[in-house]
């Protein structure tokens, strides 16, 4: 494991350019493809954020997804808000609101009380429901729980 946020923090300095590191993508990409061979949430979640903006590799949304998806079934919150993100503007899915608001209240319970990801994930909440109808958030609230599964789900449809 250790070896595994090993590759992580040096792909992470590379696409930010920090701790000393030039800013260098295809380097990066080297690093965080072997955390995310090893199943690392952060680094599956980072791979989606260069896909989702093109940072040293073709920009797909499609792509972005999938490594969203990956880290989000493992439980992790920065991942579940992406997907959610996704959801709600229909990128590399189709719109679904429901699905967006069920992927940002699962980040939310799994993040700590105040953190960022708990801020974001309630945020992101708060303006859904401003655009969503009474009817949908009742139903996302009664089956919170199958729409977690359904934000989480490998099966989905990509638009």
């Amino acid at each position: 494991m250790q070896r595994t946020r090993g590759y992580f923090a040096m792909g992470r300095d590379l696409v930010f350019g920090i701790d000393g590191n030039p800013r260098s993508y295809a380097s990066a990409l080297v690093y965080l493809r072997r955390a995310a061979a090893r199943h690392y949430a952060p680094a599956q979640t980072l791979l989606g954020l260069m896909y989702a903006n093109g940072y040293g590799v073709l920009k797909s949304d499609a792509m972005a997804r999938q490594w969203y998806q990956l880290a989000a079934q493992q439980g992790y919150a920065r991942a579940q808000i992406n997907l959610g993100n996704a959801y709600s503007k229909g990128h590399g899915v189709s719109r679904d609101v429901k699905r967006a608001y069920a992927c940002y209240a699962s980040a939310k319970s799994h993040s700590q009380v105040g953190s960022v990801s708990f801020r974001d994930s309630e945020s992101a909440m708060a303006t859904l429901r401003e655009h969503m109808m009474a009817a949908q958030i009742s139903a996302v609230q009664q089956l919170h729980g199958q729409y977690q599964l359904r934000c989480l789900s490998g099966k989905l449809k990509t638009g």
